[in-house]
């Protein structure tokens, strides 16, 4: 039975293992199901009468193997020999690729978005927009179909800025899990100081959106009662950062500054480079750090390379010789000077 975390409701969930244990016995018959480690917990298992087993990361192997059913439907059997060692050689030589291709679900997404676009995604960055996209919208739309319940949660916009705020709070504090008094807090003055929301209808969301939470997020797990994360850590860094974008340019430049040698920031830290559309003010606060870098080792005191670049036309890169012409050697511009 595949499935048994499509449920809308803890209390829907042990209705459906009781009527599973009803058929399993009725019928005496081996019954294999399967389901994401949150859902278990939420059951009442009795481990006398059931075993437990976790399915292991994929191997390349399977990852080749996947791959290659994936394109099955759409290829003669010899070139989805060609084509299927190709893309997993693209995914293989790729770590922001590779990083995620050993859990199924990552897997299936890449291969949906390399379908779509006719190449993978360029960077973890946006890797994960399209995964959070799809498990916050499409995805979790499914799964309330299925369940049947109706559909009581917050529209898919307002789902992606509770769980940016939700990110970047447990990121802050260094926390990786939440209870429910405080996830019901968060998504409480989320959805109604952050959002606007009436203060019922804020109170009456984040209680519906706690007991339901993998229908109701998406991108949320119950790995044990009482206990709410992300379902995959770089999922965390990566809307913590979506969140943080909408500081203003003072604090974004208090955090390069602030964080650069954290490693708990590090990855935090490339997501918010990737989304910034500042191109300028990237390019001088990488400067100003590196300036800092470079006093701390107590190395020469030269300008440190620029490592942000542009495209923006009209906009030189700095990395570039300047045009002859501009400003010859030997010359400096003047400098107007205020009154």
């Amino acid at each position: 039975m595949d499935g048994l975390d499509e449920w809308a409701s803890p209390g829907l969930a042990r209705v459906c293992l009781h009527r599973l244990d009803v058929f399993a016995s009725t019928k005496r018959a081996d019954v294999v199901a399967s389901t994401r480690p949150f859902s278990s917990v939420e059951l009442p298992l009795d481990a006398s009468r059931r075993r437990r087993a976790t399915l292991a990361p994929l191997s390349e192997a399977q990852q080749l193997e996947f791959i290659a059913k994936w394109l099955a439907p759409f290829l003669d059997e010899a070139q989805v020999e060609v084509e299927s060692a190709r893309w997993a050689g693209e995914v293989g030589s790729a770590p922001h690729l590779s990083a995620l291709a050993d859990v199924p679900l990552f897997l299936t997404l890449l291969l949906r978005a390399r379908d779509q676009r006719a190449e993978f995604p360029e960077d973890l960055h946006a890797v994960l927009d399209t995964a959070v996209d799809r498990m916050i919208g499409e995805h979790r739309r499914r799964k309330i179909e299925l369940s049947g319940a109706p559909d009581a949660f917050p529209s898919t916009p307002h789902i992606r800025t509770v769980c940016g705020v939700t990110a970047e709070h447990m990121h802050t504090r260094s926390v990786v899990a939440l209870g429910d008094e405080e996830l019901r807090r968060v998504f409480r003055d989320t959805l109604g100081d952050a959002i606007g929301y009436p203060p019922s209808e804020a109170h009456a969301a984040a209680i519906a959106m706690v007991d339901g939470l993998s229908p109701g997020i998406g991108v949320m797990i119950r790995p044990a009662p009482d206990e709410s994360q992300f379902f995959h850590r770089l999922v965390l860094e990566f809307l913590a950062a979506e969140r943080m974008l909408e500081r203003e340019p003072r604090q974004l430049r208090e955090l390069l500054c602030g964080y650069l040698t954290d490693r708990r920031w590090g990855q935090v830290l490339r997501f918010l480079v990737r989304g910034l559309n500042r191109p300028r003010e990237i390019a001088a606060a990488a400067a100003r750090v590196g300036r800092r870098i470079v006093r701390v080792d107590g190395g020469p005191q030269s300008s440190p390379p620029v490592v942000a670049r542009h495209d923006r036309p009209g906009v030189p890169d700095e990395r570039q010789p300047r045009r002859q012409g501009a400003f010859p050697r030997g010359r400096r511009r003047a400098r107007r000077c205020r009154p």
